[in-house]
């Protein structure tokens, strides 16, 4: 970390995919079918903007966006 770095803009986290792919989140990353996503899922029953993790000092949070 950089001196007089902020800590929380510097939070992240990796999810693994089934692959083994890792991908890392540095604030969020939005989940769905869409291709604005940061993660696209290719499933019907995923929604175009179906969830984000968000990374909050330590803390991760996945949040369902309430799209059908």
């Amino acid at each position: 970390m950089a001196v007089g770095g902020d800590v929380a803009s510097e939070a992240k986290a990796w999810l693994e995919l089934r692959s083994g792919e890792p991908i890392e989140i540095k604030e969020s990353c939005t989940i769905g079918r869409a291709s604005a996503n940061d993660l696209v899922l290719a499933d019907d029953r995923v929604s175009r903007q179906h969830a984000v993790i968000r990374i909050e000092r330590d803390e991760c949070r996945v949040v369902d966006l309430g799209s059908a």
